[in-house]
Order: C-alpha cells, then sequence, then structure tokens
C-alpha cells in the first residue's frame, strides 16, 4: 500500500518537495478512481466470457443428455415387482404382462434384468426392447395394474437419465403445476390454468413462469457450494474411483474393502481456505472417518463421520460400536476437544422419535464433564443452528440430509482491541482410557457381589410396570460397577483442562 505523510509532519524538506507531495495527494484519488475503472472493466469482461462459456458448456451438456435419453426409448423400469428366487427375470416379466394382458415372447426382448444393490430387495427391472410397439401397448395397459391387488406396488415407468429425473422431480414441486409425466423421455406438464409444456432442459423450466431456475437443485456441485464440509455416507467408491468438487479438497476416504459388489464406503470434502486445519486421524475401521478441525471454532472439534451397516448386512458387526467407542474416547482425551458424530447410524427408530432430549439425567449418564455441561449453551443454543434438509434423490435414495451450522470465531466475536480476559479455575476432568493388557485385571476387579445384585433386581422386575426411573436406577448401577473396576486398575485418566473465557463477549441469550 502506498503511504503519503502529511508535509507539516516532515522537517528537512524545501518548499518543491512540500509542493509535490501536495500535488501527489490531491491526483491519488483520481489515480485511484482510474485504476478502478480499469479493474472493473477487465473483471467484467472476464465474467462475461466465463457466463458465455459456462452457457455453451451447459447447452452441450443438454445435447448429451438428449442423445442419452433417446438410446433409452426402447426401455422401461419397473419398480415394486418382488424376486422369486429360482425363477429367472424374463419368467416373472412375462407373469406381469399377462395380468396387463399384453402377450410378450423372448424374441421381443433384447435384456431384462435387475438393477440395484442386490441386498435391497425387490430391485428395480430394467428391460429392453426390440422394438418401440410392445413399450407403448405396456404402457397403454398398464393403468390395469391397480385392478390387482398383488400389483398394487408395482410401478411401471420410462427409464429416464438422471438429469430428466431431476426435472420430474423438481417440476412435480412447482405449485402452478397441476400434473407431470413423461413421454417418450421428455417431462409433460399440465398447469393448473389448463395449459401444457414440454420440459427437456433446465432452461425449459422458464416457459412454465419461472422467473429464477434453481439450477442447484439440478446439479450436485452447484447444491453443494453452499457447505464447508460434506460428509457423504455409503459413498460406494473403490480405490480406482475419482471423484472431485469444484472448491473443495477430498480427505482420504474410507472404502469397502472384500466387497463383491461397490457398497459401504465413506467420504468427506473440505472447503480449499479450511483444508489447512483439518488434522485427519488414524481410522482402524471402515465404519468411522475421524478428523479434527482447528483453530476455526471457539474450540477444536473432533468430527466423526460414521457409517453403521444394518443389522442384517453380512458387515454388521455388534463390535463396531465397541470400536468406534474406543477410537472416540482416545481422540477426545488425548486431543482435549469437542466431538461431533453424524452420519448413517441404520437405528431403525421406527415409529418412535429419531431424537433424544438433552436433560439432567443423560449428561450424567453419558459421563460429559464439567465443562461441557457448564458451557452447554455453546453446543445447544448459541452455537448451533441444526435442520434436516427436505428429501432430495439427487443425495440420497431414501434418507434426508442433516445440515449442520457451527458458529465459527470471526463470525461469532467482533474484533475488539484490550479486550479483558478472565481465567477461570482449572478444572480436573476424568475419562475412561481403555488398555488391552489390563483386560484380565479390570475383569478381576469386578464386584461380582454387585453383579448378582443386579441380575436379582432384572429378575424381580414386573414388565407391565416398568418405568424410566427404574432403567436409570440400573443402569446408573452398571456404570457404577464398571467405573469401581476401572479405577481399581488404573483405567481412569485424569486430565487438567484450562479453559479461558471472555466475559465482555459472550453472547446474551434473547
Amino acid at each position: 500500500m502506498l503511504r503519503i505523510t502529511s508535509a507539516q509532519n516532515v522537517s528537512g524538506l524545501n518548499e518543491s518537495d512540500q509542493t509535490a507531495i501536495k500535488v501527489v495527494n490531491l491526483l491519488l484519488p483520481a489515480v485511484n478512481v482510474i485504476s478502478s475503472n480499469i479493474v472493473g472493466k477487465y473483471v467484467r469482461t472476464h465474467e462475461s466470457s466465463i457466463k458465455n462459456i459456462s452457457s455453451v458448456v451447459r447447452r452441450n451438456s443438454y445435447e448429451i443428455d438428449k442423445l442419452n435419453q433417446y438410446s433409452r426409448k426402447e426401455n422401461i423400469r419397473i419398480s415394486g415387482l418382488q424376486e422369486v428366487e429360482g425363477t429367472d427375470d424374463f419368467t416373472i416379466f412375462k407373469q406381469l404382462c399377462e395380468k396387463i394382458e399384453v402377450d410378450v415372447k423372448k424374441e421381443d426382448i433384447v435384456a431384462c434384468h435387475r438393477v440395484g444393490d442386490p441386498k435391497e430387495k425387490p430391485r428395480q427391472m430394467l428391460v429392453r426392447f426390440v422394438t418401440r410397439d410392445l413399450k407403448f401397448k405396456i404402457f397403454t395397459n398398464k393403468k390395469k395394474l391397480k385392478d390387482d391387488a398383488s400389483l398394487s406396488k408395482v410401478y411401471i415407468n420410462e427409464d429416464l437419465t438422471l438429469l430428466r429425473m431431476k426435472l420430474l422431480q423438481y417440476v412435480k414441486k412447482l405449485e402452478n403445476v397441476k400434473a407431470a409425466f413423461t413421454r417418450d423421455g421428455k417431462v409433460q406438464c399440465i398447469m393448473k390454468d389448463g395449459k401444457k409444456f414440454t420440459v427437456e432442459n433446465p432452461d425449459d423450466l422458464f416457459n412454465l413462469g419461472e422467473d429464477d431456475v434453481d439450477y442447484g437443485e439440478l446439479d450436485l456441485e452447484e447444491k453443494c457450494a453452499d457447505y464447508d464440509i460434506l460428509c457423504f455416507c455409503e459413498s460406494k467408491l473403490d480405490n480406482l474411483d475419482e471423484v472431485e468438487f469444484s472448491n473443495f479438497v477430498k480427505l482420504p476416504p474410507l472404502n469397502r474393502k472384500g466387497a463383491k459388489h461397490k457398497s459401504g464406503g465413506i467420504v468427506v470434502f473440505v472447503k480449499e481456505f479450511l483444508y489447512s486445519n483439518i488434522e485427519v486421524l488414524e481410522c482402524s475401521s471402515e465404519n468411522a472417518l475421524w478428523f479434527i478441525v482447528n483453530n476455526i471454532l471457539y474450540e477444536p472439534v473432533l468430527f466423526g463421520a460414521c457409517y453403521i451397516p444394518p443389522e442384517r448386512s453380512d458387515y454388521s458387526s455388534i463390535d463396531i460400536f465397541d470400536v468406534i467407542e474406543t477410537e472416540l474416547l482416545k481422540y477426545a482425551v488425548d486431543k482435549n476437544c469437542k466431538v461431533c458424530l453424524l452420519g448413517d447410524f441404520n437405528g431403525a427408530y421406527g415409529k418412535k422419535d429419531d431424537f433424544v432430549e438433552m436433560n439432567h439425567y443423560v449428561s450424567e449418564s453419558a459421563q460429559l464433564d464439567k465443562e461441557i455441561k457448564q458451557n452447554f449453551d455453546f453446543v445447544d443454543l448459541d452455537a448451533l443452528d441444526f435442520e434436516i434438509l427436505p428429501y432430495d434423490p439427487m443425495l440420497s435414495d431414501v434418507h434426508n440430509a442433516i445440515y449442520i451450522e457451527m458458529s465459527s470465531k470471526d463470525t461469532c466475536m467482533p474484533v475488539v482491541e484490550n479486550i479483558n480476559v478472565d481465567i477461570d479455575d482449572s478444572s480436573v476432568v476424568t475419562k475412561c482410557k481403555w488398555e488391552n493388557d489390563k483386560y484380565h485385571e479390570f475383569n478381576d476387579c469386578i464386584d461380582e457381589a454387585v453383579i448378582h445384585s443386579i441380575v436379582v433386581k432384572l429378575e424381580e422386575i414386573d414388565t407391565d410396570l416398568i418405568d424410566n426411573i427404574v432403567v436409570n436406577s440400573i443402569v446408573d448401577e452398571c456404570n457404577s460397577l464398571i467405573l469401581q473396576a476401572a479405577s481399581k486398575c488404573d483405567l481412569l485418566l485424569e486430565k487438567k483442562v484450562i479453559r479461558k473465557v471472555d466475559n465482555s463477549l459472550k453472547k446474551k441469550k434473547g
């Protein structure tokens, strides 16, 4: 930066030098304006060029999608059609056609097979015909599916490209659209005023009266651009896959090994400006990807992006939770940081609430240390915004995405000079730290009399009269039993924590 010093404050300058300084002072604003105009002109020119290039790329992608959809004209996709062991797919398809009064022969079919994850049944059936005539006849008669109760959940649709599937979902959500369906791979819209429109690409949405088309909702990369960290579960990648997002850096992913098909997996992306503050930790399993965010939030935060396979999966194991718990305790103690676990835990909670409200008992039983409980407003109110986003088929086939916003130092704390910082009295936090070589010693320290007492209480419980108080009481006894044994064999680690608190900047709750 150029700094001009006033002549009145400078000694030893002659009259000519002082005049020169005054002239520079007068010209400097004009120079700034001229330079700003020149820079602005170049920026506008380049922005215009970028927009033109982006427009050409977008139109080319639409043409490629059009060709892709044209190649699928002889295809149909059938959802909800049960798989029968020992019966081939063509036979099942032929039986379905007989019920809707369509005669199908083997020579009419080019291909007939299932697509999707073999463990998620029934999978979709993809059928490709020799000619389109048979396809049109099936579409004409598919309304007869409603007449058979056993086929009430079977749907016959066109084989759409990903873009056209997104367009169909997008159009169905528009308020001025009465109905939307596809014909020949094109999205047909019937408006509430009776008008009809055809949509083949996002630009056609303007014909429906849309003033602002959300292209981001039709493009995963644009949709994710507003977030700083992206965590994807069931990424289904292998070591040969390369996935990139503009302005993001991919952390080393956890890919499922030894699987017959691509499945499971966890991948995390962080914005480029954040990457230097990310510490990736060692992961001993493929079910939790651990990393720490330093220097951005008020305190270091340990993130665990998790994927727990369903209970009946070949990859499911009760030991997964023990491994995650061991790593969580290890890193939380060693790194002295907050913890945020997120991902797909396959909780299968059915109709029950999919969340737990924090209360005194939960924090006590989870052994949250004094520091966390005293400053729980940091997690609960001041620095965290939590939201379950609307279902989006682009992000998942069945799940909703979760959005979490944490306030950083820069956004939550104004820049103020000469701040008086008060230092709280240090506190001692006690945490468990498991050591495998003390396994037998730990077992020997468990009080068998207490175990017997707990077993007697469990046997005496009337399941019809049981309530939370009884359950919590027994859980407390079990926790106490384990902690006492851990204490006897030195498995409890005491760590001194000193926390700085800036009272002058602490946010007040309204």
